[in-house]
């Protein structure tokens, strides 16, 4: 599988994953998850807790794995499937990137657009 194959926009529930091809094999990742249950009102009205990462990645075979952050104790890996991936993750919310009682990164990710992916959320 090459990262033009896989760019595109993937959506599990709340969380949405973006991919875009960059040169060889490698991927730029921009994860977003909204934990709609848990979040706040204030004046301006309700807020769900967010959290979000935001990194490269090398894809081998049909797995690609990003590791975040100095620490390197979050890995998450996306394995390709057709029209799909699926996520996994090792390390802490926190080691990701992630806020307190926001889902993570984990799950089934369904193909919702093909081809290049307007990344949207980027930091450095």
């Amino acid at each position: 599988i090459t990262a033009e194959q896989v760019s595109g926009v993937y959506r599990d529930g709340s969380s949405e994953l973006r991919l875009l091809a960059l040169d060889g094999n490698k991927l730029k990742i921009e994860f977003k998850s909204d934990w709609t249950i848990a979040g706040y009102y204030s004046n301006s009205g309700y807020h769900p807790n967010t959290g979000d990462a935001v990194g490269e990645a090398t894809i081998e075979g049909n797995v690609a794995r990003y590791v975040t952050g100095d620490t390197k104790k979050c890995k998450i890996t996306l394995t390709f499937l057709t029209n799909r991936l699926e996520v996994t993750k090792e390390g802490s919310a926190a080691d990701c990137g992630i806020r307190h009682n926001v889902v993570v990164a984990t799950g089934t990710y369904r193909r919702i657009k093909g081809g290049h992916a307007r990344l949207v959320r980027l930091r450095k």
